[in-house]
């Protein structure tokens, strides 16, 4: 399962990250790493952009970066 199949107000772990390399190291600089917790605060549409929280921190994803997210 991938990050952009949750609906807002879930939550889950991610397992692996599979997106390009500058990518991953700015969700990484967000705390977004295998084994973090994150939880869909809102989204626009079901393929349009979409908040996730990591912690305290707040961002904004588009889908088909968040389908590079694979959650557990």
């Amino acid at each position: 399962m991938t990050l952009d199949q949750l609906s807002p107000t879930q939550c889950a772990t991610v397992v692996d990250i599979d997106l390009p390399f500058e990518l991953r190291e700015r969700l990484a600089a967000l705390g977004v790493k295998a084994g973090r917790h994150l939880a869909v605060v809102h989204r626009l549409g079901k393929r349009g952009p979409m908040q996730v929280r990591a912690g305290s921190t707040d961002f904004i994803l588009r889908a088909q970066e968040a389908a590079g997210i694979r959650i557990g």
